[in-house]
C-alpha cells in the first residue's frame, strides 16, 4: 500500500512538473515589427522586438502605423495591423482590435480558431483576413484561399462557409448575429484591405480570385483603442475552443502610457544633470595685457582745494551760505532791502538746523570705518 501510494505521488508530482513546464513553453515567435508593438504579460508590458517569444495568455498590440508579424509552431503566420490587438491563447488566437492576415500553406488534421467576442472562424489550411470592430462589435472575415467556417460564438449553429473571393460578416445589428450570407468582393476593396500592410502579399501571387467579380463595398473596421482581458476558464483542454463573453473593455492608452513613463524615469536617472559651481581660480596667471586709454589726471575730491586754482570747496547748494549778490552801499533804504533778504529763508527753521549740524560733520557718508 505503500509502494501504491508513493508511486501516485511520484506520478502526480511528473504530471504538474509536466504541466508546468507546457505552460511555460513558447507559442509563437515575433518575426518583423515596423513601429512600435507591445507585449502585456504577467501585468508587465514590454515592448516587442524581432526573436522574442510569445507565451499563453500574452496580449500584444500595436500603434498606429505599425505592423507585426508572428508564426506558431504550426507553420502559421500572423500579420496584425496598426492599432491592431490579439491575445495567445494556445491554437486559438483572440483578435480584440484591428486587422489580422493568416497565412498557411501546409494543410493540418487539426482545426484552428481565430476569435472574436461575437464570432469563431476555423481554419486547416488557406489564407483569410480578419477583423473586428471594437466601437460597432463587427466582425468581418475575406476569404483569399480556401474554405473557412465562420459561426458566432453564443449560437454555434449559427455559421457559415466562406470560399475564396468571398466575405462575410457577423453583427448584433444583422439577423440577430446570424453570419452574412458568403458575398462576392469587388477587386478595388479587395486591394484596399490588402494595402493596410505594408510588403505583404498573398502566397498564391497567381491567384486570380477577385477578376471579374461583382463589386460589394466591404465595410473596413475602424481600429479601436479599447482592450478586453481575457481570463482562460478553467478546465478548458489545450485546443478547445473557448467562449469569450464581453466583458469590460480596459483603456489600452494607460498601458503605453505606464511604458513610456517607466523608460523616462529611468532615463532621467541615467542621465540626470548635476549642477556645477562655478569657483574662479586665481592660482595661475593669464599673462593677458590690459590698455587702458584716455586716463585723466589725478582725480580730487570736489572738496579739496586744488593749488593754483582761485576756486574753493565746492558744497551743495542747499548748504551754501545766503551771502547777498547784491553790493551793500550805505544807502539806508538798500541796508534794509539787504537785511529783510537776508531773514527770508529757503528752508524752515528745522531743516536749516539739520543743515548746520551736517556742516559739522566729515563728509564721509560710508556705513563703517
Amino acid at each position: 500500500m505503500k509502494r501504491l501510494y508513493k508511486n501516485i505521488s511520484q506520478i502526480s508530482i511528473a504530471l504538474s512538473l509536466c504541466s508546468a513546464v507546457m505552460a511555460a513553453s513558447p507559442k509563437a515567435v515575433i518575426e518583423a515589427v515596423k513601429g512600435n508593438a507591445f507585449v502585456t504579460r504577467e501585468g508587465r508590458t514590454e515592448k516587442l522586438s524581432v526573436g522574442d517569444y510569445l507565451y499563453d495568455f500574452d496580449e500584444v498590440f500595436s500603434e498606429v502605423g505599425s505592423q507585426v508579424t508572428f508564426a506558431d509552431y504550426y507553420d502559421h503566420k500572423f500579420h496584425m495591423s496598426g492599432s491592431g490587438y490579439v491575445s495567445i491563447l494556445n491554437k486559438i488566437i483572440e483578435l480584440k482590435g484591428g486587422y489580422l492576415w493568416v497565412q498557411t500553406d501546409q494543410p493540418s488534421s487539426n482545426h484552428f480558431y481565430i476569435q472574436t467576442v461575437n464570432s469563431s472562424a476555423a481554419y486547416s489550411r488557406g489564407e483569410f483576413i480578419i477583423s473586428y470592430d471594437q466601437d460597432s462589435g463587427k466582425t468581418q472575415i475575406l476569404s483569399i484561399d480556401g474554405t473557412h467556417l465562420f459561426s458566432n460564438n453564443e449560437n454555434s449553429y449559427m455559421k457559415e462557409e466562406v470560399p475564396a473571393g468571398k466575405f462575410s460578416f457577423v453583427s448584433e445589428k444583422y439577423e440577430n448575429g446570424a453570419p452574412r450570407v458568403p458575398t462576392p468582393i469587388g477587386s478595388s476593396t479587395y486591394s484596399s484591405v490588402v494595402s493596410l500592410y505594408d510588403g505583404i502579399k498573398p502566397m498564391d501571387k497567381q491567384s486570380n480570385v477577385v477578376e471579374d467579380i461583382a463589386k460589394v463595398q466591404m465595410e473596413a473596421a475602424p481600429v479601436g483603442r479599447n482592450i478586453a482581458s481575457t481570463p482562460a476558464p478553467e478546465g478548458t483542454s489545450a485546443g478547445t475552443v473557448i467562449i469569450v463573453k464581453k466583458a469590460p473593455m480596459e483603456d489600452r492608452e494607460d498601458k503605453l502610457k505606464s511604458f513610456y513613463k517607466n523608460q523616462i524615469t529611468s532615463m532621467e536617472k541615467k542621465y540626470k544633470k548635476v549642477p556645477k559651481k562655478f569657483k574662479p581660480d586665481y592660482s595661475t596667471k593669464s599673462h593677458v595685457s590690459i590698455k587702458i586709454h584716455n586716463v585723466p589726471t589725478t582725480r580730487l575730491p570736489a572738496s579739496v582745494e586744488i593749488k593754483n586754482h582761485k576756486s574753493t570747496s565746492r558744497m551743495p547748494a542747499s548748504m551754501t551760505e545766503l551771502n547777498p549778490q547784491v553790493e551793500i552801499k550805505n544807502d539806508v533804504f538798500e541796508k534794509s532791502l539787504i537785511d529783510q533778504y537776508k531773514k527770508q529763508m529757503r528752508h524752515s527753521n528745522e531743516i536749516n538746523s539739520l543743515i548746520k549740524d551736517l556742516k559739522s560733520y566729515d563728509q564721509d557718508y560710508k556705513q563703517a570705518y
